[in-house]
């Protein structure tokens, strides 16, 4: 595996941070998401299919509970709020493609 190096994290919303990774050209992200404990997202939707991967601690939505090591798919238009782990947080890597 080639190393992406130090990640440079960003201030989102309050309580969440960003670090975009390499991905190659197109319309594809990837990101690592850092959420604090019991922070909620603000309910936003998206214009293609999103892949979410726990890496660390947990969160909810409103299509359920995910924990580490689940693979959460959404389809394109899915309106949700996500929610972390009152305890734990959340850290997921995101790849989206729109």
């Amino acid at each position: 595996l080639k190393s992406c190096g130090t990640p440079h994290w960003r201030l989102l919303y309050p309580g969440v941070r960003v670090c975009p990774l390499p991905v190659g050209a197109g319309r594809t992200r990837a990101y690592l998401v850092k959420m604090a404990p019991g922070v909620r997202v603000p309910a936003h939707d998206h214009k293609g299919p999103e892949i979410t991967l726990v890496l660390e601690g947990g969160y909810s939505d409103e299509t359920g509970t995910y924990r580490r090591g689940d693979l959460m798919i959404a389809d394109a238009g899915l309106l949700h709020s996500p929610v972390a782990d009152r305890q734990a947080g959340c850290v997921c890597m995101i790849v989206t493609a729109a």
